[in-house]
């Protein structure tokens, strides 16, 4: 009788467990999701989402594994404080609350082509954050508008037919800052 592996690589921002790491296949297995401080579960998928994966909404999820080994992929989203350098290369902090975080579609292993949600975003005053490889349409500001590119994180920005990135509606500034590691990165894909 063939046994198959449950694998669940280590990142940043929580853990997932497994309560069986070797089973036949048809066993079902049960994953429990554990978020450090600041962090909260973004995605999980068991096999890039080829294996169905129920949400027991305590922590918790299931699938029962196939044929085959499994790996579960897992991402957390930071939601603390953020420390950014300012226009004066002077560091500043902002406190949980003052700031949005910006989402969007994510490329996905395997595909031919990034996935771009439909329609524009609308940015209004207020300071954004990316702090992970994120991809929107094209965008209008409508206030002034301060984004962060936390350390390793990109933003892509699509636009669609003869679309620009983004619109300045109005006499608004649109102001990007990086956090003190300058690693984070900014592209903009005219269609």
């Amino acid at each position: 009788i063939t046994e198959y592996t449950v694998t669940i690589p280590n990142v940043t921002g929580g853990t997932v467990e497994a309560d069986i790491t070797s089973a036949r296949s048809y066993t079902n297995i049960t994953l429990t999701v554990t978020c450090d401080t600041y962090y909260n579960l973004d995605t999980i998928y068991v096999n890039d989402g080829a294996v169905d994966l129920r949400n027991n909404g305590n922590g918790t999820y299931s699938f029962q594994i196939p044929e085959g080994n499994v790996t579960v992929s897992v991402a957390f989203n930071y939601q603390g404080p953020i420390t950014y350098s300012n226009e004066n290369g002077v560091e500043q902090t902002l406190a949980v609350g003052d700031y949005s975080v910006i989402t969007g579609g994510m490329l996905v292993n395997g595909s031919s082509g990034p996935y771009v949600p439909n329609g524009e975003r609308n940015f209004s005053s207020g300071t954004y954050v990316v702090n992970k490889n994120t991809i929107i349409g094209p965008s209008t500001i409508s206030g002034d508008v301060n984004i962060i590119l936390c350390n390793g994180a990109t933003l892509d920005i699509y636009t669609y037919g003869n679309g620009n990135g983004y619109t300045l509606e109005g006499n608004y500034s649109l102001n990007i800052y990086a956090q003190s590691g300058s690693t984070g990165t900014l592209h903009t894909h005219p269609s």
